[in-house]
């Protein structure tokens, strides 16, 4: 699977996890946070702005940091086990990828 396809994944799964968390519980926050984070992630994608893989890799490492910590306290894998764990597989493929072709 390329970078690529993984981002489009990964946006759309953050995307959704806003759209459910807003279904769910009204959470303005969650919808926000996850429509957003999944519209960067995507429209960097989709448009492969130069700086894309830092930008994911950013976008999944604070992912990976926040929703690490939630899964810890809370020991619910949905959503936070759920996006921690897709957000440290994005930052790995970013960081690969930079490894292998560079910025």
């Amino acid at each position: 699977m390329d970078v690529n396809s993984v981002n489009f994944i990964y946006a759309g799964l953050l995307t959704a996890g806003g759209v459910i968390g807003y279904l769910k519980a009204a959470s303005i926050p969650s919808l926000a946070a996850g429509a957003g984070s999944g519209a960067i992630v995507g429209l960097a994608t989709y448009y492969n702005i130069p700086q894309k893989t830092i930008l994911v890799a950013a976008v999944s490492g604070i992912l990976t940091v926040a929703m690490g910590r939630r899964f810890i306290r809370s020991g619910k894998f949905i959503p936070a086990g759920l996006i921690a764990g897709s957000s440290a597989v994005t930052f790995i493929t970013q960081l690969l990828k930079i490894q292998r072709e560079g910025m």
